[in-house]
């Protein structure tokens, strides 16, 4: 079952995150949800449909422009189930918004970022927050006992060190999308997105099904997370790495750090060197 939390505690801590500047109507983030939508509203129709679910709206400053030179009560069906507002791409919140936030209790805050940048943000902490999990762009492994998230840009090298690894030991999760959850003991669990868990990004060969390239017998569901590798290219001659820590849903991961030069690439050597780096602890 999906926990019931006040807006309050879903926005708590996210402001930098989400780029949002002052919050009017606090009042009105007392207010309750359990499954709230996220909808990014680029323009406003009074024909529109009424949402019968708590919705968290971006609007555009396109969006912005309508409700000023229209009466707010144009769009009160449309107000009626938004729980909380985001302005896109805006330093401040206009009067006319202010006072949708006054008179209709909805808290209301402007970000400077773009709203498919601000949807993606708050859907993600959604799923963190009411859904208990994230979702991270990397590769799991399970290697040594240990469920190991890589992550870093694309074509860095992370599948294929990962696939070389596991060939000779330890076990296949996930490729792109690795989902994160707490299990009941409160153990982070990672496994593979529901849609995409079944297949991996292999080179030229593009996206294949994992069994084409391993055996069943190296392949997981889910393993208990341990820790996460983190690979970036920057101006060095050398490898060099640095051990930091990394919080996922309350839960504190150690993280090594593995910078390489801009023209290298992460392989089945420098992954090998990370695992026994947290096998040491």
């Amino acid at each position: 079952m999906n926990k019931k939390l006040s807006l309050e505690n879903i926005f708590q801590g996210s402001s930098k995150k989400l780029g949002l500047n002052e919050i009017y109507a606090n009042s009105g983030l007392i207010r309750e949800v359990c499954t709230p939508n996220v909808r990014s509203y680029r323009r406003l129709s009074v024909s529109l449909k009424i949402n019968l679910v708590p919705t968290i709206a971006i609007i555009t400053q396109q969006a912005i422009k309508q409700l000023c030179s229209q009466r707010i009560d144009s769009f009160g069906s449309l107000l009626t189930n938004i729980v909380f507002i985001v302005i896109a791409k805006s330093k401040h919140v206009p009067d006319i918004i202010k006072t949708i936030a006054e008179t209709k209790q909805i808290p209301i805050a402007a970000s400077y970022f773009d709203e498919y940048y601000l949807e993606s943000l708050v859907k993600g902490l959604i799923q963190e927050k009411v859904y208990e999990k994230v979702i991270i762009h990397g590769v799991a492994i399970e290697a040594c006992g240990m469920g190991i998230i890589i992550i870093g840009a694309s074509g860095i090298g992370k599948t294929t060190s990962a696939l070389d690894y596991v060939y000779k030991d330890g076990y296949w999760v996930a490729d792109d999308l690795v989902v994160v959850r707490k299990n009941i003991k409160g153990e982070l669990i990672a496994h593979g997105h529901a849609k995409i868990k079944k297949y991996l990004h292999y080179g030229k060969q593009g996206i294949i099904p994992v069994k084409t390239i391993l055996g069943a017998e190296k392949i997981k569901k889910e393993t208990k997370l341990s820790g996460i590798i983190f690979v970036k290219r920057i101006n060095v001659k050398a490898n060099t790495f640095s051990k930091t820590k990394k919080e996922i849903l309350c839960a504190i991961l150690p993280c090594l750090n593995v910078s390489i030069p801009s023209a290298g690439y992460f392989n089945e050597n420098l992954l090998e060197k990370m695992l026994k780096k947290f096998d040491r602890g």
